[in-house]
């Protein structure tokens, strides 16, 4: 949330969390669920007995909402409730296939990020490794088939991280 101001405001985080408050109290007000945030810290068995509840939530959506929905199901599931992204799709395939093929989609998109986020440190590790064994950037291009100026970008990053 970013909001421009003229002038400072004390306790500026004060403010910001009121505005999140009026919005969970305005989607009270309209029937909207704040579920999520509600059992955002239950055990994976008792977030499933939930499913029922979830899913005729998500009928009750246009295409949109149901998007937003599940991106954040997704969210409170990945960083409170110890369900794979294998796991989280099964609980849409209740509702359509439209819905099915939404949280299968974010599904892979969140497997291949983290994918990429592995590739990414055991490639900066191993750099970090023969750096440290004396390699000039120009082989470890050549053997990790990157260009030498990703090679260089990853070996400043080295010796950041090393100060």
């Amino acid at each position: 949330m970013f909001e421009h101001k003229s002038y400072t405001v004390p306790f500026i985080h004060v403010q910001l969390l009121q505005y999140v408050i009026n919005i969970w109290k305005q989607e009270i007000k309209d029937g909207k669920t704040v579920m999520l945030l509600k059992h955002s810290h239950d055990e994976n068995d008792e977030f499933l007995k939930l499913t029922p509840f979830w899913l005729e939530k998500i009928k009750e959506l246009d295409a949109q909402q149901q998007l937003d929905f599940i991106r954040s199901i997704f969210v409170y599931i990945q960083n409170d409730i110890n369900l794979t992204n294998k796991e989280i799709p099964t609980m849409f395939t209740k509702v359509s296939n439209n819905v099915n093929n939404i949280a299968t989609t974010i599904a892979d998109r969140i497997r291949a990020e983290e994918r990429e986020i592995t590739i990414e440190y055991t490639t900066f590790q191993c750099i970090k490794g023969i750096l440290g064994k004396g390699f000039e950037d120009k082989l470890i291009s050549d053997v990790f088939k990157l260009p030498i100026k990703k090679v260089q970008d990853i070996i400043q990053k080295i010796k950041e991280s090393n100060q």
